[in-house]
């Protein structure tokens, strides 16, 4: 079994990084580390995924949709390699079998290993777990709340008010705060009474939509769609991140009338 990874777009540090492989043999092997970061924002340095998310206006609503699709588009060429015929040790034999290929994704991974299942024929099987939701979500239900609200911050007039929220089911949330005073899904309706949630339940809708080709999938799974699924393409839609400050969860349960398919997952 050969398992086969790659830097998706803003990963990996710049394109100067290197990797060390220590072989059993104790010899050391430098190789590039195939890094695809960019210096976005002209400091020059290029932290931790960035190149991967837009930034500033007019792109910054974009967030992370178009290098999800960058990143499928890299991986259906990948495929297009190993079928042409991939010799890892250089005896001019092909050492991978393109009718066995699988995919695993985790994570981001499972962001785009969904449309990369969808689009890919080639792909015998795959498993996603902790696949999250678009950006907006994801910043609400976790510990990286306060990026949504610099966002909300930076915005003319700014839209952050100060009523917030500092706790979400029981977790605690990192200042600076803001309230969008917005239910769960399939949770009754709330009177709104917070200044400024209005405006800013508008730009979470605005972020969720401008997000969807990619991310949005995983709701619209039925359980009789998600039956179908399963038994065409053999695509196990896995996991859901418990909301414990670092996953985006309480919404997973409630989407696409699946929860006797759902399987909650915990972190060790």
């Amino acid at each position: 079994m050969a398992t086969i990874d790659i830097n998706g777009p803003g990963h990996g540090a710049g394109a100067l990084g290197t990797a060390d492989v220590n072989l059993t043999s104790g010899e050391t092997v430098t190789i590039s580390a195939g890094g695809r970061g960019v210096d976005a924002d002209g400091n020059n340095t290029i932290g931790a995924n960035e190149g991967f998310t837009t930034v500033g206006a007019p792109y910054a609503l974009s967030g992370y949709r178009d290098m999800i699709r960058q990143t499928v588009a890299d991986l259906m060429q990948l495929v297009r390699v190993i079928q042409t015929g991939m010799d890892v040790d250089s005896d001019g034999t092909a050492d991978l079998d393109p009718a066995r290929l699988t995919f695993l994704g985790s994570s981001l991974g499972g962001n785009y290993g969904i449309p990369f299942q969808a689009v890919e024929g080639a792909i015998r099987a795959s498993t996603v777990a902790f696949a999250g939701n678009s950006r907006a979500d994801f910043w609400r239900f976790s510990n990286s709340r306060f990026q949504q609200s610099s966002v909300l911050q930076a915005r003319i007039p700014s839209l952050r008010n100060f009523a917030g929220v500092t706790r979400i089911a029981g977790l605690a949330m990192a200042a600076p705060h803001f309230n969008e005073n917005k239910p769960l899904r399939n949770l009754p309706p709330v009177i709104n009474d917070v200044a400024g949630a209005a405006e800013i339940q508008r730009v979470l809708d605005h972020q969720s939509w401008s997000a969807i080709p990619p991310t949005r999938l995983r709701p619209l799974y039925t359980e009789e769609a998600i039956g179908r699924v399963d038994a065409e393409t053999n695509f196990n839609p896995n996991g859901e991140g418990r909301p414990d400050g670092s996953s985006a969860g309480p919404d997973g349960d409630r989407s696409g009338g699946r929860p006797g398919r759902h399987h909650l997952l915990f972190p060790i």
